[in-house]
């Protein structure tokens, strides 16, 4: 088995073959299968754990799995007598066809053995056999970029783009590390000057340093769960618009969360999540071990409603899934530019070197990273995916600054949101602009940020943060623009997902009219104004009461 090559977005026929808790002698745990193997098309397959109890006893249960190449979608809960609880099972791991047998521990003695028979090999996203990845050094604190790499981007069409890159090399005393298509990466002692010098050179389009990407939240670690900002943004009334015999009878809207990496297997988030690709490590896992940021994005969009569980999303009731893309290494501290732009061109279909093509290409993107300043390989990323059709949203930064956009919002076809608070006022550290030269286009609830944070979300009852999904079946607090963000993506989602034949252009029409912008606003603030999501949908604006 190769390592690094994980769970695609669509298996064929894959199956799985549990046996029954009566065999292992359990008196009220029973693990039901059907009569014939168990059918897995998406990656994934479901058993059961039911309470067969004739009193009122309740079952405590918890699982552990000793297949790495398994996950469970929950690994503990309690069920009353007579009641059940669904399991998911999926892959983790690249499998050749053949068949693997694991272990499942449940009450941590009572052992179920599995047999998963896989007929066809299971591709990830990666190509392993052409891609070569750069080791990037771990972020180091007050560093703006990749120490010793500058980008090099050539311009279209170079027949003798290897004579070009052998020059410049012997010319600027540059090392190659990388090729991909018309974009290099050089090593030089000094990004800057080096890429100041290289963009006078006629055939070269631009050149700049591996920026340092970070995340947009501020953390509260504390839970409570208030969700405030759907309330008071209107969903409910957009709720009610959702015609869900219409939904199921289209494709889903997608939406990639390009972020630290998600936990795919939360009890929230199980539903609404594709196979997705890890772009820092190039494989096919795109979930992060220790950062929470791209599980709690992903939750503001679409943790499943009507679950009773934990949260819900704002696109959580729609036919809207996510589709998960890390660009951050396991700390959730480095990212880089270039492997952002990676993420961005193959998240909207289109080709990355390396990279096997995206088997279901997004309609939106969410960017809740960034970092001060402009990047043109940022820019020309999202040029290239909006010219394929496809909404990016991004965060406006989290410095509270005037002229102070973040890239990659402050890219010409990004839509940059920043972030209000209950009372609809512009969130202290949410950045904006009056120069006219990008300025937020619209806002949305992320929370604030106080000294002396509060030791719940809410304090005598004004709410100060946005809780969502967390890793491990948590849920937590965070604020933030990249808060902000992900709001305004599921939004859109909805608007979509009930008008599946609009173009990106008529989603973007409809939330710029959906908006409330009152008389006393700056615009430079809050841009086109606070996004309302009962208006988006059609229904009676009650917006920001």
């Amino acid at each position: 088995m190769m390592p690094g090559r994980y769970l695609p977005a669509l298996i064929s026929f894959l199956f799985v073959t549990l046996l029954t808790a009566c065999e292992l002698q359990l008196p009220v745990l029973n693990v039901e299968v059907a009569k014939n193997p168990l059918s897995i098309t998406s990656g994934e397959g479901t058993f059961t754990i039911r309470n067969t109890a004739d009193n009122n006893s309740n079952l405590k249960w918890f699982i552990e799995t000793t297949a790495d190449w398994l996950r469970v979608s929950q690994r503990e809960g309690e069920i009353l007598a007579g009641g059940l609880t669904q399991i998911r099972l999926g892959l983790k791991a690249n499998l050749g066809v053949g068949s693997y047998e694991g272990n499942l521990t449940v009450n941590g003695q009572d052992v179920l053995p599995i047999t998963i028979n896989v007929k066809a090999d299971v591709i990830g996203c990666a190509n392993l056999q052409t891609l070569s990845r750069p080791i990037t050094p771990a972020y180091q604190e007050g560093l703006e970029y990749v120490p010793n790499q500058v980008l090099i981007r050539y311009r279209e069409g170079l027949s003798t783009q290897a004579s070009i890159q052998a020059d410049l090399s012997k010319r600027y005393d540059l090392t190659l590390i990388e090729t991909r298509g018309q974009m290099s990466v050089m090593h030089t002692d000094d990004p800057v000057m080096m890429a100041q010098k290289l963009s006078q050179e006629p055939n070269i389009l631009y050149a700049q340093p591996n920026y340092y990407l970070h995340t947009l939240a501020n953390p509260n670690d504390s839970l409570y769960s208030e969700q405030w900002h759907l309330s008071q943004f209107g969903l409910p009334q957009a709720w009610d618009k959702i015609d869900v015999l219409q939904q199921r009878s289209q494709e889903s809207v997608v939406v990639a969360v390009i972020d630290s990496g998600v936990d795919i297997v939360h009890e929230d988030l199980l539903d609404n999540m594709l196979a997705g690709c890890d772009f820092f490590d190039s494989d096919s896992d795109p979930k992060s071990p220790t950062d929470p940021h791209g599980t709690h994005v992903s939750g503001i969009i679409a943790a499943t409603t009507n679950n009773a569980k934990g949260v819900a999303g704002v696109a959580g009731n729609a036919n809207v899934m996510i589709l998960p893309l890390k660009i951050f290494d396991d700390s959730g501290r480095t990212a880089t530019s270039e492997v952002a732009a990676n993420a961005i061109r193959w998240a909207a279909g289109l080709f990355v070197e390396g990279f096997n093509s995206n088997p279901t290409p997004a309609q939106i993107l969410n960017l809740s990273v960034g970092r001060p300043g402009d990047d043109e390989i940022l820019n020309e990323a999202i040029a290239d995916a909006a010219a394929a059709g496809v909404l990016v949203f991004a965060a406006s930064g989290n410095y509270g600054k005037n002229n102070g956009i973040f890239s990659p919002a402050n890219a010409p076809e990004a839509i940059a949101v920043g972030s209000v608070d209950s009372d609809l006022g512009r969130s202290s550290f949410s950045n904006y602009d009056n120069t006219g030269t990008k300025t937020v286009d619209l806002v949305a609830p992320g929370g604030t940020l106080l000294s002396g944070k509060p030791s719940r979300c809410t304090n005598t009852g004004q709410p100060f943060y946005i809780v969502s999904t967390f890793p491990n079946n948590n849920y937590a607090c965070l604020s933030g623009t990249s808060m902000a963000t992900p709001f305004v993506s599921g939004v859109a989602a909805l608007v979509w997902s009930q008008n599946r034949t609009w173009t990106a252009d008529q989603v973007k029409d409809r939330l710029y009219r959906s908006t409330r912008l009152d008389s006393n606003w700056d615009a430079s603030e809050y841009g086109k104004g606070v996004i309302c999501a009962d208006k988006a949908l059609g229904a009676d604006s009650l917006c920001g009461q």
